[in-house]
């Protein structure tokens, strides 16, 4: 649609992160393609957009996604890791409407095991100071308000309740996999063991286990204390 310019941005060493650049006088629209590289648990499933969505636009558009469980597990990842306020209003929605079921849960330990940060980085994260992020790449975007407070308020509640939805069973699986020796039969899904990122996450978790094993030690002791 002239006067519109769309270009193609690759992001990643492999390439696989895509972003279209859509341009039109002074409107940037950015979409990104997201896909999972670890495979997945649950069946995958056809998911439209919302009905908000299409009265605003006057669009309809559907794609394949992963479950519920597994969108909102990965979610959670990305809202302790990056601390994107995106990442965090949805989060709260989240928490708000349903909190976080068992399926959430398990897709959320998943993504844990299969993530490049050492989980107790996950669990407990240093807080990040958002404001600029939230003012020129968040702010007037959603149409419900949420502000940099609700930011700040929503990641605590989001830490504090998955403390209080870990089982025993998901201390010991994460406990164990930190250490190097997964204790499979903890984690409810057998399937999870044979996916391509928590086996690479696992491999790099024995190398630095018998390169430095003070600091993998000091790295277990962490997890440690931010599960209890």
């Amino acid at each position: 649609m002239p006067p519109t310019r769309v270009t193609q941005a690759r992001q990643g060493s492999e390439g696989m992160e895509v972003k279209l650049n859509c341009q039109r006088v002074r409107t940037h629209v950015k979409i990104e393609v997201n896909p999972s590289l670890r495979g997945h648990l649950f069946p995958v499933r056809d998911l439209a957009c919302s009905n908000q969505v299409q009265e605003h636009f006057e669009v309809f558009a559907e794609a394949r996604c992963v479950s519920h469980g597994e969108l909102f597990g990965g979610k959670i990842c990305a809202a302790v890791d990056r601390q994107h306020p995106r990442d965090l209003f949805d989060v709260r929605r989240l928490l708000d409407q349903e909190g976080l079921t068992d399926k959430v849960r398990l897709g959320a330990i998943a993504g844990f095991v299969s993530h490049g940060r050492p989980i107790a980085e996950l669990v407990d994260p240093a807080r990040k100071d958002q404001r600029e992020t939230f003012r020129f790449q968040f702010e007037c975007m959603p149409f419900e308000p949420f502000t940099y407070d609700d930011h700040q308020a929503t990641l605590e509640r989001l830490v504090s309740a998955l403390r209080e939805v870990f089982t025993d069973d998901d201390r010991v699986f994460l406990l164990s996999f930190e250490a190097g020796d997964p204790d499979w039969s903890r984690f409810l899904i057998a399937a999870l063991a044979e996916l391509p990122a928590p086996q690479f996450k696992l491999m790099n978790i024995r190398k630095f286990r018998e390169a430095s094993p003070e600091r993998h030690g000091a790295v277990l002791s962490a997890l440690e204390k931010s599960l209890t």
